[in-house]
């Protein structure tokens, strides 16, 4: 038979139990006992008995018949009087302790219901035998009607039971006992899991209120980081970043993926580099370490930072836990510093050593950091110190600060701003960043910075934290340096002053110089030429008159004059870049290439070279003595050139990396090349690396170029190896507003 549910689950009422519980009634009863206990009865009665759950499924059951099993439920026509049994013992089966049926189907079948707390729970369900013998004629007309074996159909008839009806009610008062002390034994158990229950949600209680507590320190220490003026990091001690903050990745131009993948000596170039490792080491092996280096930028930038690391065993790991301040400023003011200090008097010496202690003073704040964490929680009224706010304030773990009380602890002329700036927080949720001075439990004056922030919850402000930090010793060195470089400026202006009437004075003798120059290299050239037609005709009137001796000696003069006057020409050349210059005006750098290389067709033909160029831009310059620049760089290229393959030139352009309005010419040849040593004495006028005879010349091209290329605002440089050719750069003032190269 099938028993219909009611209810599947055990709810207990929190008058009883202490709290609504639900649960099964296969956790208040042991299953395997019941089972046992059921078969032991089979064998003792030869009664089927089982137990259901209330949807009807079998718990257990011992015994169960054939004739019910293998005929009566398999046919549409027994099964549904099958049905019509269970329909009226699920109909009554809370009309009394137990119902009994007889089914239509020959078989008597009896239940009573499992009750806890008045909720049923299971059916424990006992039948399937006779009161009186069968009446084989009955069951033989049913084996007919259902198309059942009549010999087997019989067997399994005469084995089941027949029962004297004496023996029903004490069968079924057992019964009814069975389920009375599985109830009770089902209470006692709901009473345990009710007990456990309440057991496990006070400690689920306790880890919630936990969690509630990491949560609220995790979001202190979030704030400390993002309201911390410098950068923070952790990282092992292979160089690997575990942990950083926001403005980490901003001073590196780098997201949390690209940090994740590189070391921390990758940010560092250079000694910097070599710096941050030996530091790193010095954490491992002693603990802290404090290390100025120059941390880069994805784009290129480089900013010095004072670093200060100690090493941490967190979580088992021993790790390096670090913080760096940016100094670009102090580097500022300490190259000023170096500018002026050679030409300052006295009293700025004495200033600067006062600079210095400052900035030690100013590094020493930066590495102690002194920043702690607040929070007001608007919804308990309450107000949350972390341990470095305490210390600020120079009070104890004991004390239990208030938001009046924390408010009276700054100064009184500081008083109202920090009042209104809370109020405004707490009110419409405006964020405030403030720099005050506190005075502390001690009665000690310090300046404080104060950043808050308002949360909100349901468009609701319901706390404001953030975070507090004792600037004192930065802000005392910034009101003393803003002091020392009111002072310096006065002293700069006045040696400014006196610089420049120094550059005007230089300027004027550098004129006259150059105007002597030109004279003197004009005046000069007019006996030479004198010297040297004198002395070619004295050759061509007496040349049969002279030995070999006069000959060379003739000839000597001759060919010393001559170089005489190329020198002084190359002098007159030098001389007119600033006097005879023209202004700088837009120039197409085609142009003066072009006019460069038909002055040089001579030598292009002699040798055989070939010269070419890419791309050239519009600069602003003088064409004649750009022209010139090219002539000589280009004719370099051309006399220096290896005899076992002609001489080849090119020429081209880009814009100048770092130097937004400036081109960069690049003048490539395959020549001899240069050693690196000689490159300082290249750009030195009359210099020479190679001997007259070897290579003609007068040593002053390249100072030519030179002083051309600053003339224009520009710089030249090159690089060489020997056998290989070499390379010269120079730099000039683009035409166009946007550095474009002109197609």
């Amino acid at each position: 038979m099938t028993i219909r549910p009611t209810s599947s689950m055990v709810q207990t009422g929190s008058s009883r139990l202490g709290g609504l519980m639900t649960v099964q009634f296969t956790e208040l009863v042991s299953v395997d006992e019941l089972q046992r206990l059921l078969d032991s009865l089979y064998r003792a009665t030869a009664i089927a008995t089982a137990v259901l759950a209330p949807d009807g499924t079998i718990l257990t059951a011992s015994g169960w018949q054939d004739a019910c099993v293998e005929f009566h439920r398999k046919h549409p026509t027994s099964a549904a009087r099958c049905g019509e049994s269970d329909a009226h013992i699920t109909g009554h089966l809370h009309d009394g302790p137990f119902v009994g049926y007889r089914c239509k189907n020959g078989l008597n079948d009896y239940a009573c219901p499992i009750l806890i707390e008045g909720e049923h729970v299971a059916t424990l369900f006992t039948g399937q035998f006779f009161l009186d013998p069968p009446d084989d004629a009955f069951f033989l007309a049913q084996a007919a009607e259902c198309g059942f074996d009549p010999v087997a159909y019989l067997e399994a008839i005469h084995r089941v039971p027949v029962l004297e009806k004496e023996r029903v009610p004490s069968i079924l008062e057992f019964l009814t006992n069975l389920a009375q002390n599985m109830a009770a034994s089902g209470m006692a158990r709901l009473r345990e899991l009710a007990a456990n229950r309440r057991v496990i949600d006070s400690k689920e209680q306790e880890l919630r209120l936990a969690f509630e507590d990491l949560s609220r320190e995790k979001q202190w220490i979030e704030a400390i980081l993002k309201g911390m003026p410098g950068i923070f990091y952790t990282l092992d001690f292979t160089g690997r970043f575990i942990r950083w903050n926001t403005n980490f990745e901003r001073v590196t131009g780098r997201d949390a993926e690209e940090l994740a993948r590189i070391s921390a000596h990758e940010l560092f170039l250079g000694e910097d580099q070599a710096r941050v490792v030996q530091a790193i080491g010095e954490v491992a092996e002693q603990g802290e370490a404090m290390v100025e280096a120059s941390i880069s930028h994805k784009d290129g930038r480089t900013t010095p930072y004072l670093f200060s690391g100690i090493r941490a065993d967190i979580g088992g790991t021993r790790l390096l836990v670090g913080m760096g301040i940016d100094v670009s400023e102090l580097k500022r003011i300490e190259k000023d510093l170096r500018l002026y200090r050679d030409h300052l008097e006295e009293a700025i010496a004495e200033r600067t050593t006062e600079l210095q202690r400052s900035k030690h003073l100013l590094d020493e704040t930066g590495r102690l950091a002194r920043v702690g964490g607040w929070e007001i929680d608007l919804v308990k009224n309450d107000l949350i110190w972390s341990e470095m706010v305490y210390r600020i304030h120079e009070v104890g773990p004991e004390f239990h600060p208030e938001l009046e009380t924390a408010i009276n602890f700054y100064a009184p002329e500081a008083v109202p701003a920090i009042s209104e700036a809370v109020g405004l927080a707490i009110s419409e949720g405006r964020p405030f960043d403030l720099e005050l001075q506190l005075v502390t439990a001690t009665g000690k004056r310090l300046w404080v910075r104060a950043v808050g922030e308002a949360i909100r919850r349901d468009g609701k402000v319901v706390s404001v934290r953030g975070v507090f930090q004792d600037i004192d010793a930065s802000k005392r060195v910034e009101l003393e340096l803003k002091r020392h470089r009111e002072h310096l400026e006065e002293l700069v202006a006045a040696r400014t002053e006196e610089l420049a009437r120094s550059v005007e004075n230089l300027n004027r003798s550098n004129n006259e110089l150059s105007q002597f120059a030109y004279v003197a290299s004009h005046d000069l050239q007019e006996p030479l030429r004198m010297v040297s037609s004198y002395t070619q005709l004295l050759a061509r009137r007496y040349q049969d008159q002279l030995d070999q001796d006069a000959k060379d000696f003739i000839g000597y003069a001759v060919d010393g004059a001559n170089r005489m006057q190329r020198l002084i020409q190359d002098l007159l050349s030098y001389s007119r870049v600033t006097s005879r210059g023209q202004d700088p005006a837009p120039l197409d750098t085609h142009d003066a290439l072009g006019l460069a290389v038909t002055n040089l067709q001579s030598a292009i033909q002699e040798t055989g070279a070939m010269i070419a160029n890419g791309d050239l831009p519009m600069v602003l310059g003088d064409r004649t003595q750009i022209a010139q620049v090219f002539q000589n760089l280009i004719g370099n290229g051309i006399k220096f050139h290896r005899s076992s393959e002609p001489p080849r030139v090119s020429v081209s352009a880009f814009p100048t990396p770092g130097k937004p309005g400036f081109w960069t010419f690049r003048i490539e040849d395959n020549g001899i090349g240069i050693e690196q040593r000689h490159f300082d004495r290249l750009f030195v006028i009359f210099q020479r690396l190679h001997g007259k005879l070897e290579y003609p010349g007068t040593g002053i091209g390249l100072a030519l170029c030179k002083r051309i290329v600053e003339r224009h605002g520009g710089s030249i440089w090159l690089e060489s190896e020997v056998g290989r050719g070499t390379i010269f750069y120079f730099t000039l003032p683009s035409a166009q507003p946007d550095n474009g190269a002109r197609t």
